[in-house]
């Protein structure tokens, strides 16, 4: 199912400790470095967002609860592999879902990558 493959290419995210941490030894007040947290804690609302959304579409389509009609919403473009559009909103549009799984698993490397700049 669709949000199973979803599900499965989601990032893992960070934790806010580790955000502020890796931020601080970078130079928080420098501009490349807030951009930095903010993209990261994004990144973090948009993964949280979607695994638990995506979880709560996989127990709807179970039945185990009830569907809602923005979880309806969600299937029908999810089932033409859409992005939904909840989630083009609150991240970034890309044209078919796969690319946008594609695009955020490479935001969430390149951040990774820039919070470990010089401190591994």
């Amino acid at each position: 199912d669709a949000a199973g493959v979803a599900m499965g290419k989601m990032p893992r995210g960070w934790s806010p400790e580790y955000i502020n941490n890796q931020a601080n030894k970078l130079g928080a007040t420098n501009p490349i470095v807030v951009f930095m947290r903010q993209e990261a804690e994004l990144m973090n609302k948009v993964v949280a967002f979607t695994k638990a959304t995506l979880k709560d579409l996989r127990g709807a389509l179970s039945g185990a609860a009830v569907i809602t009609p923005a979880m309806q919403t969600m299937m029908a473009e999810l089932s033409r592999a859409r992005v939904p559009t909840v989630l083009s909103k609150m991240s970034f549009t890309a044209p078919t879902l796969a690319s946008w799984l594609t695009g955020l698993q490479h935001r969430y490397e390149t951040l990774d990558k820039w919070m470990g700049a010089n401190t591994r």
